[in-house]
């Protein structure tokens, strides 16, 4: 209050307001998309205090986790960085499963958190052929298997490859079809007839450039 005789008093006032952190905010955003185990570019995180001004005095560890994770996936590489200058550096870290609707959360103690924009992470081509299930199976001869035989297509990353055109050829009995592309969830399947000759049977599964894990085999009984 600053008074003087015979004149109104005049009232200043003033807030009183903590230098200190009160919030991360992202200030460097990741892309939209990208491919399962791409290395993704910097994401930076200020240390913000209640005037929403960088706290260059902010040191501590910030965390990186996911805020919403559609297909339960994990990060490879770091997610715990302490801030210099009250910026945090987020840039060797990776997401392998394919997906779409990701987001990522920064966290600090006693700062109120921060949550990225949405992106995606698609699969890469497809690598691996590999059997998802009818193998080993018994059945009288010149009769069908029981169960189909299914062959699944994934990326490195076990993501699975819809439309690969996936071969299938044995040498007695026959199959359903002779190629079958993948559906959704990378799957490709036939009947397998057997033979009529008694004994271990063998079918061949193959897909143009891919790594074959298995070749199906069955007896006839």
């Amino acid at each position: 209050t600053v008074s003087s005789p015979n004149v109104t008093p005049l009232v200043v006032t003033a807030n009183a307001i903590s230098t200190g952190g009160v919030r991360l905010r992202i200030t460097q955003q990741i892309g939209a998309t990208y491919q399962a185990g791409d290395s993704i570019p910097a994401l930076l995180v200020e240390a913000r205090n209640a005037l929403d001004v960088r706290d260059t005095l902010y040191s501590d560890s910030v965390f990186l986790a996911f805020a919403v994770n559609p297909t339960g996936a994990t990060f490879v590489g770091t997610t715990r960085v302490r801030a210099v200058g009250g910026v945090a550096r987020f840039d060797n870290f990776r997401v392998q499963r394919a997906g779409t609707g990701y987001r990522l959360q920064t966290s600090a103690a006693g700062l109120a958190p921060d949550t990225s924009t949405v992106f995606a992470i698609t699969a890469r081509n497809a690598s691996i052929l590999a059997l998802a299930s009818g193998g080993n199976q018994t059945a009288a001869p010149s009769t069908a298997l029981p169960q189909p035989v299914v062959a699944r297509v994934t990326d490195a990353f076990a993501n699975p490859i819809a439309g690969i055109p996936v071969g299938f050829a044995v040498a007695a009995g026959s199959v359903s079809a002779a190629t079958v592309s993948t559906d959704a969830s990378g799957l490709a399947s036939v009947t397998w007839t057997l033979g009529s000759a008694a004994g271990a049977q063998s079918m061949t599964v193959t897909s143009a450039g891919l790594t074959s894990t298995f070749n199906p085999s069955s007896a006839a009984r």
